[in-house]
């Protein structure tokens, strides 16, 4: 960064190195602020930022104003509608996050996050039979190992009869 201190792409690697330390507080969020205002970095920056925060449960209307911000500048952006409607799920906006998620899907028919978004949805709202089956084409999609066992896990789950509706962990 001291090379290149306008680099946008450096602040944003940097930004994601810090919420993987488990300090986004301490510099991710200056990192972000670092990228310019073009239109596509913006929206990158705002996504990134907003997921993070939304991951971590931290500051979540925050995280929502950064993701709307980020679908009004990218709005056929099938990653930004998914982490605004998994956001909007966390929050228990759920006819909101369907909506959103349902987009995604739309925009993104073959990532398999978005459908296990859409299952999890589905888990809050009881529907075991539309969840089953959007976990199921999450793995048709060949997500990678670490999502693929815990669409796996969830899966058994559900057909156990041992899920119930209610809160996840991602």
């Amino acid at each position: 960064m001291a090379r290149r201190p306008q680099s946008q792409e450096l602040a944003l690697a940097l930004g994601a190195a810090y919420e993987r330390a488990g300090q986004l507080e301490h510099g991710g969020r200056r990192s972000c602020a670092r990228c310019s205002s073009a239109i596509p970095t913006a929206s990158r920056r705002s996504t990134s930022f907003g997921s993070a925060l939304a991951r971590q449960n931290s500051r979540l209307d925050e995280a929502r104003k950064l993701l709307e911000h980020a679908l009004v500048l990218r709005p056929m952006s099938g990653e930004v509608a998914d982490s605004l409607g998994w956001l909007y799920v966390k929050m228990g906006r759920l006819d909101d996050g369907e909506r959103m998620l349902v987009r995604a899907d739309r925009l993104s028919p073959e990532d398999p996050e978005v459908l296990t978004h859409l299952g999890e949805l589905y888990v809050h709202r009881s529907d075991r039979a539309r969840a089953v089956e959007a976990y199921k084409r999450a793995l048709s999609h060949k997500p990678d190992e670490a999502m693929r066992h815990a669409i796996e896990e969830q899966l058994l789950l559900l057909e156990s009869g041992k899920l119930a509706a209610g809160p996840t962990s991602r």
